[in-house]
């Protein structure tokens, strides 16, 4: 699972503290993709689908 706040793993959160910056970009970088379809979801809820806005 995710944490809701931050979405990383667990393991994630564990190893932070101790991680090198190549770890923590590669956690910002799973970050980022995971929270692309969220907010295009969110943005589906609110403004309707891609389809609805061209037409």
């Amino acid at each position: 699972g995710l944490c809701r706040g931050c979405l990383r793993t667990l393991d994630e959160i564990t190893a932070w503290g101790n991680a090198d910056d190549a770890f923590k970009r590669q956690v910002w970088q799973a970050i980022a993709e995971r929270v692309a379809p969220r907010l295009a979801a969110c943005a589906d809820d609110v403004f309707g689908s891609h389809r609805e806005l061209k037409s």
